[in-house]
């Protein structure tokens, strides 16, 4: 176990905490759809679009769940705020 006072990583495999991170598996299942990381089911969760919602959980791995988000108009450096498929959150996040 870790010292209480070490931070505990988890950034990549070889890392003793890698099971915490978003992109490790194993999957998930929401309401009876299955999604193959965390990182799959967090960057569907911006759209309400099936399309998209989809076409991130089937993304290959986390980061190209990741990359699907951002290709569907979601760019987490421009804010909540900017993005339509989020209706009131970005309003509200501020």
């Amino acid at each position: 176990m870790a010292d209480d006072k070490e931070p505990v990583y988890f950034y990549t495999r070889s890392m003793p905490y890698w099971g915490l991170s978003n992109f490790a598996p194993p999957g998930l299942e929401c309401g009876g759809v299955y999604w193959p990381t965390v990182e799959h089911y967090f960057q569907a969760q911006k759209f309400q679009d099936s399309v998209a919602r989809e076409k991130i959980r089937t993304a290959g791995t986390p980061q190209d769940g990741e990359n699907a988000g951002a290709e569907q108009g979601f760019c987490t450096t421009s804010g909540l705020g900017r993005h339509p498929n989020l209706g009131d959150a970005g309003r509200i996040a501020r």
